[in-house]
């Protein structure tokens, strides 16, 4: 989900950019790519969140 900080973030970024960061975490593994569109690999970045205080 493109969120607006993240939005704001890249929005003065030029395409070069964008594409180079998409690139690094495709390889990575964070994300795939799914009918002309980039998603998430969830399950994996879930695992880096810090744990919710119960």
């Amino acid at each position: 989900m493109l969120t607006p900080e993240f939005a704001k973030d890249y929005s003065n970024k030029t395409i070069r950019v964008i594409t180079r960061d998409i690139n690094a975490l495709h390889e990575m593994g964070l994300i795939y790519k799914e009918h002309g569109k980039i998603k998430a690999k969830k399950d994996i970045i879930e695992a880096f969140k810090p744990w919710a205080k119960a």
